[in-house]
Formats: C-alpha cells, structure tokens, sequence
C-alpha cells in the first residue's frame, strides 16, 4: 500500500523554495544514466510513490501551489485555461494514457520515429525552437521572456519523450487492472490459442527491438544535444559574470555600445525578476498551480487590500466573499481531490510565506486537516525573507513614523497569532529563514535553492528507495541510524539501531522526544564555505579517526587523545569553529548552551571507488558527533551515497541544468534539531505581543480590532500566554533572557 506525503506551498518564498526543491525530488525519485545506449541505469535514490504519482506515464509531484496570479501579460488565456479543462475530461473518459493526445504531441516532437524520418538528420534544439501550442503542461512563463519559454519548452520536450527519465517504468502498471477471466462458456479466453501465442512473442520481440533501437538513438543523437542547449541557456543566464551587471547601464547606453552588449544585457535584464514558474521544470500536473484571487499591488478597494496583506481577515472572519468562497470552492477542494488520489496518506509538507494572509490561509488548511484527516501528519515549514537581502526604501519614499509605528504593531501581534494557531493545530513546525549568500538581482534564485538542497536532505529518511523492495537493489546505499532505543534493529557492536526508511510519522515523532516541544530548526554547511573537506571535520575525535591513527602510526596506539577533544564541534556555528550556518532566525552559533531535545543529520556525499568507507562509518561519525557533545534525548543521522552534483549531472535535464551554479560540486550536511535555541526568538515573540497589548500602543490597537484587523483583546492575552508558555517549554539550561547579560543565548 502507498503512503504518500503530500506538498501545499502558499507564497512567493515558499514557492521559490518549493520549486527547487520538487526538481531536485524529481530526479531523486527517477533512474539516471548516461548518454551511451549501454550503460547500466542507475536506480531512483528515493521512492517515487511517496512524493510522486503518475501522470501521462511520466512521474510529477503531488504538490499544490497557491500564488499571485502572474503578470496579465503572461496569464494564461482563457482558451488555454480551457483547454487544460477539455484535457482533463478526456484523460477521465479515456484511461488509456498512451493514446492520450497530451502525451502524444511532446513525443511526437520529441520523437518522431514511427515517422519515415532520417535518423542522422533529426531535428534537435538550435536555439530558435518551434513553439507548441502547449495544452496545460506547466505554468506559463512569469517573466515574459521568449527565451524563457522556448527553453522549458525543449524541457518539456524532453520530460514527456518516451525515453524520458520521467517515464513511469512499465512493470508499475502490469499490475493495474488486472482481473480474472471468467470460466463462462460464453467467454474466449484468446490466451490459450497456441497460434495467437507464437504471433505474440514474436510481436514481441520485434517491438523490444524497436524500442531499444529507439531508445538508443534517443540517448546519443537526441537527448545530449538538447541538454547542452538547455545547459547553455542556463549557463548565460546564471553565469558569475553577469552578477556583475546589477549596475547594468540602460538599454539605450547598451544599443550605443555595440549590438552585442545590447543582446547580452537583454538576455540578463528580462530574468532579473526570475519568478519561480520559470525555474520550476516539467513534468508536472497542470492542476497543481492555483492563483489567489488577490493581488499584492494596491487595489481601489481597501477592503480588499486588508484582506491580502494581513493574517487575521483570512484565518477568522473576513467579510471578503470572494476569497471565502475562493477558499472553500478552489482551495479547499483541490486539497480534497488531492486526498482522493491518496492510497493511505502519511501527512502534509506546507510550506507558508512570511505572516500575513498567506499564514492566515496556512491556518486555515491546518484546522480543515485536523478536523477532516486527523491521522496525515502536519508538518508546516514558516519562510521568511531574510531582512539583509530585502530590497530597501529610500528616504524620499519611506512611510512616516506613524504609518511605520502601526504596521510595526500589527506584525508583532500577527507573529504571535501565527505561532498561537500553529501550537493548536500543525503537528510540528520548523522555523525557517532565507540565506543571505547573494545580495545580487538573483539573491531570491540562489538563496532559495540553497535552502531547497537543504530542505532535500533533511528530508531523505522517510523519502529513501531502501524501503521498497523493488527499488532497493538498484538504489545508490544509504543508511540511517537512530539513538531510540523503542526503534530499530541492533547488530553488531553499535550502540544504536539502524533501519532502511523510515515513515513520515515516526520521522517526526523522533524530532519530537516529549508532547509540547515541537518547534523545529534547521542548520546547514551552505556551499560558499571555506573550511576544507567535510568528511574530515566530520571525523574529528571520533572512533573512526582514531582507529586511522592507530593503523598508519602504530607507535601512537597507546597515546590518548585529550578529554576536552569530543567529536561534534563541525555542528558549531562558523563562528565558533564549526562548518553549520542557522537557516532559522535568531539562532545562536554556540550549541554547547543549550539543551538539544533531538538531532537528526542527513549527509549527501558519494565516496569515491577507491575508498573503502561505507554508509556504517559516516553514520557512525554524525552519530557520534550528535550525541557526545551534545547529548540529544533521540537522534538520529542519515547518508545518502549519491552527491548532489551526481544526482543533477547525470542526465539531469533541465532540473538538473542550474545547480552547478546554484550548489556546485560541495556535499549537501543539514541538521534538522530540537534544541533551547528558539528560546531567544520565542522571548522576542513575547515580547512583542506584550508590547502591543501595553498602554503605549492602546490606540493603534483598538483601531485595528475595530477594523478587524485584529482580535479581541481577551483573544490576544490568549495569545501572549500560548507564547510564554512556548518560552518556558524551550527555556535553556543556564538562566532566563532577564539573566543573559553576556548575550550566551540571543544573538
């Protein structure tokens, strides 16, 4: 029976974010090989039926995203919106997917062989591609940009061919729809006939033969040089040397420079606002885009623009009907239909933006789960923008000091509510921030892509192929280790257990060793570091390097190393000596503070043929560095023998395009972790309701409950007592925030 974990995104962050990280589950979830016809196909690293589901025979997420609708320019027609309607209805009356004419016009395109065509003259991408008339295969472009659409159209191309990587493996459908056949007289069982059955096989044979002829020449003639088209369009967008333009001279000073320039800049000055629809790559679900119907820019209506840019209209009683009946007639059956094509669902990723409406509308998703599928887990994933790379207002256009004073006073309070709805109704949430690694025109492209890879691996424990019998033999090794005594098997001399996968449920029970603390961090080595190699920081003082030591120095096998050398300090923050950077807001680099709940470490990086580590000597080393230093109640490490530049190189189609330029050849360390350091922030959140509710802010406050902006004030004390009892949960070992004068726990 499939579990599948399904993926909301509400906002333009969570969408970024999201975007990547689906391209990078994508070819995690599909075999790869390389561009010879003989090679040996490499298994899926993850298990395609938990985060994915087939789709015209090609595999997609099982994702909703919720976003402004984009520019009117770029917004689907009518007839288009349509058109996706008209296929859907035949797709239902017509269960026959290989006939479906939606699968048919990309291979077709892409593939043309039934076709008397001369296969050393096929047609390949040359930079000046024919546009399809695309029937609802991904959301349109969000920049306008041609080039933009003609290379996901090559993308496409390639998603939906017949040789496609996407391509659902026939042997998962041999057993859907099978029946018995009837031992009625009156029904021919046509399989018996000897005659019909030599025909067959020899039918057969014939179209194996074809097909792999096929599927040779795919690989040699047709996929490589569409893909370096494809590298090529990427490369000139995402090159280190146009990072340099964000001073970029107008179009006007360009032409006076020569017509090269001119097309240069062009190229890079239509994707300065690179939206997420155009990174976001096929194959996927037209269905599985919804446009808000509001808009973030000032509107004439007031109302309206309340509702849009504040969490409490949406989460409680917004007097807009047309979002209500947007929510309950759009959003809230798309989740139904959703749920419907679940077998048995383990539970939902929902990635929120920020805390306003998109919050509000996180909140209300939650409280329609929890009443209508109280056993799928809940697990919200809280994005915002990281305020050093926000673009900032300059003087002239800056609001005045009382405008700045009220929307100052809202947030405090809309932060509180959030983390108050949150605590009542998601299962866990983790708190994260974008990275502030580039501060250039593309920082959102890049920063959320490093978050996207981080997110990936940390999430790889209950996504891994080694729990399917049927893709475990051909999946890269993997293994992961737990300090849970209750979970587990023991072998060896370990002194934890190991399991294959685990599930979606027990992946976030053991994040969450006692009921109450279920606030969750994240920390990652970000791929701008400068500290030498991972896997060596990784072995410091653990059993693993001082075996090393003993075996090539024989005369140090009766030196000891000192009692202050633990293993773990690679999870300190750069600060402090360590390789890890907080994706979370306010979190402190020194750990050795705090009080760490739970730790769960996930580890992208393939060894080398010629060195001998296994899966059991990396695992043994997170744990060590884990639960020496920093003694988690549970803990648990995972490695993944396939890198993250293998995974998007290695016939990685458009996907796998950019990351060279977003990522590049570093491993992939996140530490997933329960730990006092929310402290900080969770005081702050206190603090900042209590200031709104103080005599101070009386009246900005009584003018937004009159709006309704805001709730009652008895609400509102509800809600500072929520987070002060928050606070008190996670308070660190060594003394309250009135106590912390030498900044040991806010930074």
């Amino acid at each position: 029976m499939t579990r599948e974990v399904l993926h909301v995104v509400l906002g333009s962050e969570a969408c970024h974010v999201s975007a990547h990280l689906l391209n990078l589950q994508g070819l995690s979830v599909t075999s790869s090989s390389s561009s010879s016809g003989n090679e040996t196909r490499k298994g899926p690293s993850c298990d395609p039926s938990v985060t994915h589901t087939a789709f015209q025979r090609v595999f997609v997420p099982r994702v909703l995203f919720i976003d402004e609708a984009a520019e009117s320019g770029n917004a689907p027609s009518p007839g288009r919106v349509q058109s996706l309607h008209s296929l859907e209805d035949n797709k239902n009356k017509n269960s026959n997917n290989d006939s479906n004419t939606y699968t048919a016009e990309y291979e077709a395109r892409a593939l043309s062989l039934e076709e008397n065509q001369n296969l050393s003259s096929f047609a390949v991408w040359s930079g000046s591609i024919e546009r399809l008339d695309r029937k609802g295969s991904h959301p349109g472009p969000a920049t306008g940009s041609s080039l933009v659409a003609d290379a996901r159209e090559s993308a496409t191309q390639l998603s939906f061919a017949s040789h496609s990587r996407y391509r659902v493996p026939t042997q998962m459908f041999q057993n859907q729809g099978s029946y018995s056949i009837s031992s009625n007289n009156r029904t021919v069982d046509w399989d018996d006939l000897p005659e019909e059955e030599a025909e067959e096989e020899e039918d057969d044979d014939d179209r194996r033969q074809s097909e792999q002829c096929q599927e040779t020449h795919w690989k040699q003639h047709v996929y490589p040089q569409i893909q370096e088209q494809l590298e090529t369009f990427w490369d000139n967008v995402l090159t280190p040397v146009s990072a340099l333009r964000d001073d970029a001279v107008p179009d006007s000073e360009n032409a006076a420079h020569g017509p090269e320039l001119a097309s240069t800049n062009q190229v890079h000055l239509s994707l300065s606002n690179l939206s997420w629809r155009d990174f976001w790559m096929p194959p996927c679900n037209p269905n599985s885009s919804l446009d808000i119907p509001l808009s973030g820019k000032k509107s004439d209506d007031s109302r309206l623009d309340v509702a849009w840019s504040h969490y409490y209209p949406i989460s409680q009683a917004s007097e807009s009907n047309v979002l209500r009946s947007w929510i309950e007639d759009e959003f809230l059956d798309r989740i139904r239909q959703m749920l419907e094509e679940c077998d048995s669902c383990q539970g939902f990723n929902i990635a929120s933006s920020g805390h306003g409406a998109y919050a509000g509308l996180t909140t209300q998703l939650l409280q329609y789960l929890k009443d209508d599928c109280p056993a799928a887990r809940r697990f919200v994933w809280s994005i915002s923008e990281n305020a050093s790379s926000a673009p900032r207002t300059s003087d002239s256009n800056a609001p005045s000091w009382r405008t700045q004073r009220i929307e100052q006073a809202r947030t405090q309070m809309e932060v509180g509510l959030m983390w108050h709805d949150y605590m009542d109704a998601a299962h866990a949430v983790l708190d994260l921030q974008l990275p502030a690694v580039r501060v250039q025109r593309h920082a959102l492209f890049h920063n959320s892509a490093i978050l996207a890879a981080a997110l990936e691996a940390a999430t790889l424990p209950y996504r891994l192929a080694a729990g399917n019998s049927s893709l475990a033999a051909a999946a890269p090794s993997s293994r992961i280790g737990l300090k849970s005594y209750y979970y587990g098997d023991f072998s060896g001399d370990s002194s934890f257990g190991s399991v294959s996968r685990m599930s979606f449920s027990n992946f976030l029970t053991n994040l969450q060793p006692s009921p109450g603390l279920s606030v969750l961090e994240l920390d990652a080595y970000l791929p701008t570091a400068q500290d030498g190699t991972v896997w060596a920081r990784l072995q410091e003082a653990t059993n693993l390097e001082r075996d090393q030591r003993i075996k090539y120095q024989p005369q140090l096998s009766g030196t000891r190393r000192p009692r202050d050398n633990l293993p773990g300090l690679w999870m300190m923050g750069t600060s402090q000596g360590g390789l890890l950077s907080p994706l979370s807001p306010n979190r402190a680099d020194d750990r050795s503070v705090h009080t760490h709940f739970a730790l769960a470490s996930s580890f992208r990086y393939e060894s080398s043929s010629t060195n001998d580590v296994t899966s059991s000597s990396y695992v043994d080393c997170l744990m060590e560095g884990m639960g020496i230093r920093y003694r988690p109640e549970q803990a648990f490490a995972t490695h993944l023998n396939e890198s993250l530049s293998s995974l998007t190189t290695s016939s990685g189609y458009s996907a796998g395009s950019y990351w060279k330029h977003a990522w590049g050849p570093k491993p992939v360390l996140s530490v997933l972790g329960n730990t006092t350091r929310f402290f900080a922030q969770a005081a702050q959140i206190g603090a900042g309701v209590k200031q709104v509710l103080s005599r101070q802010s009386r009246g900005f406050f009584n003018r937004d409950v009159a709006n309704e902006i805001l709730p009652e004030e008895d609400n509102c004390h509800e809600v500072l007592s929520t987070i002060y009892n928050l606070r008190d949960k996670y308070q660190p070992p060594r003394g309250s925030i009135e106590e912390d004068d030498n900044g040991l726990f806010m930074d």
